[in-house]
């Protein structure tokens, strides 16, 4: 029962946000007795009242991460966690993320009430990544509960992120159930493209799927347009562009084997012969496609985060002001640039302050057309402005 948890006794000066799903360490006053870490705990304000239930994290700055608020009792922690799961599922279901050939981020954390816990399903597989105490405890639970739900022909953990580092958990890897496909290299459709995701070796759980909503509301406006897709991983965003009629494509990216990815996914769907993809860091790839006077009639500029915390802020902005200058002027009189950033401190006023600045320095006049987020089975936590971390914004460029 929860009466029987360690009690954490918050300071008088404890000033939580209504509805945050986080206890920080410096409103912990007390905890007793000690827990393990990942160990259920029970969180009282500093007269008493009860704030909620949640997981113990000694090593991170989020101590405690709730999984109910107030006075509700977790008799059976097993039975609240599979509840939840089957919630998620439902709601992606609901979004028509459900086939089974598809993919979808069917868990997103603190969204879905599983604080920590991400799982992204591509086809038969499905990745999940463990980032907090909590779940990391709870790791074969949770890949029995995904089994018993989805009948998954695999789950892959890829708890390899930074994350993980800041809970105080050492990496984790592997496949924890059933078989993969040769080399983890798993088929899946999305937005009307056949594509791969490398579930043992690429990128977070083995693709992006925050932007696949984007990839098919801007398509239309691709066509009869030359492409540009900077930082274009394994290029689904630009290949969706040209599928709805784009002229030719331009890809680059950082990672040989992510072009690599492009190139095949390119054949897979018919559109190699009007593809191109570039091994090399965007900024220099883009000054030199700038310098002989290359021009697109739709840039996609989708850069990794440049700062994991705060203090680095100013360096992400900077980084992201050279690359939308040099986007900028990429972009041919009447196009677009979609412009993202996936850095907290940086979303779309910051990016319109940057894209702004570059265009006076142009002498450009640009109009911001539309501004758009993570695709929908990436819910935002209502409390939590973090969880609604991408921001991208389309100009049009006179």
């Amino acid at each position: 029962m929860a009466g029987e948890h360690p009690v954490v006794r918050l300071n008088a000066g404890a000033r939580r946000q209504a509805g945050h799903p986080w206890i920080f360490d410096g409103e912990v006053a007390s905890i007793d007795p000690a827990p393990e870490s990942g160990a259920l705990v029970r969180v009282v304000g500093a007269r008493g009242e009860a704030v909620g239930t949640g997981f113990w994290s000694p090593g991170s700055r989020a101590r405690v991460r709730l999984l109910v608020e107030g006075a509700e009792e977790v008799p059976d922690l097993e039975a609240l966690l599979r509840a939840r799961l089957a919630a998620a599922v439902a709601m992606r279901a609901a979004l028509g993320r459900a086939a089974p050939d598809g993919a979808a981020r069917i868990v997103f954390g603190e969204s879905d009430g599983l604080p920590g816990l991400v799982a992204d399903r591509y086809g038969a597989v499905v990745v999940i990544q463990l980032g907090s105490a909590g779940m990391d405890a709870r790791r074969d639970t949770i890949v029995a509960l995904l089994g018993e739900l989805l009948a998954p022909g695999a789950i892959v953990e890829r708890s390899d992120s930074g994350g993980r580092e800041r809970e105080g958990l050492a990496p984790a890897r592997g496949l924890r159930a059933g078989s993969l496909p040769p080399g983890g290299l798993v088929p899946f459709t999305a937005g009307g493209l056949d594509l791969v995701a490398d579930v043992l070796a690429g990128q977070k759980t083995g693709f992006y799927l925050d932007q696949r909503d984007s990839w098919e509301a801007l398509r239309p406006l691709g066509s009869g347009r030359r492409i540009l897709d900077a930082c274009c991983y394994t290029g689904a965003f630009g290949l969706s562009l040209l599928k709805g009629g784009g002229e030719a494509l331009t890809g680059i990216d950082s990672s040989q084997r992510a072009v690599e990815f492009a190139r095949e996914a390119a054949a897979r769907n018919g559109l190699a012969e009007r593809s191109t993809f570039l091994h090399g860091d965007a900024g220099e790839t883009m000054a030199a496609l700038r310098a002989s006077g290359e021009r697109f009639g739709f840039v996609v500029l989708d850069p990794s985060a440049f700062a994991k915390a705060r203090a680095h802020a100013g360096m992400a902005r900077r980084a992201y002001a050279t690359l939308n200058e040099l986007a900028l002027g990429l972009v041919s009189p009447g196009g677009f640039l979609y412009s993202c950033s996936c850095t907290p401190w940086v979303g779309v006023s910051g990016l319109a302050g940057i894209a702004n600045a570059a265009a006076r320095s142009a002498g450009r006049r640009i109009r911001l057309v539309e501004v758009r987020g993570a695709s929908r089975d990436h819910p935002p936590h209502a409390a939590m402005p973090e969880t609604a971390y991408l921001a991208g914004t389309l100009w049009y460029v006179d």
